[in-house]
């Protein structure tokens, strides 16, 4: 999934509207308007588009939209290399 396609559906998923573009580096809450409850929504989010549960000590900061996408791609990641006994 593309960035563009990740942030499509952040957006659809949140109930967000979209006006204009955006890139990595548009900050959450400044630039995109997420409040906490929205944030926390966007981990969810963003652990089952990978398939993958990280516990709250794994989960890194996200305050961009590019932080958001690269936690995506790293769980996608970790969600393939998951080797259930």
């Amino acid at each position: 999934m593309t960035f563009d396609e990740y942030v499509a559906r952040l957006f659809k998923a949140l109930h967000l509207e979209r006006t204009g573009s955006f890139d990595r580096s548009d900050d959450l809450y400044e630039t995109v308007g997420l409040d906490s409850l929205q944030a926390f929504e966007l981990i969810l989010f963003t652990e089952e588009l990978a398939g993958l549960s990280v516990p709250p000590s794994g989960i890194p900061m996200i305050f961009t939209l590019g932080d958001a996408y690269s936690y995506y791609e790293s769980a996608r990641v970790m969600s393939k290399t998951d080797v259930i006994p």
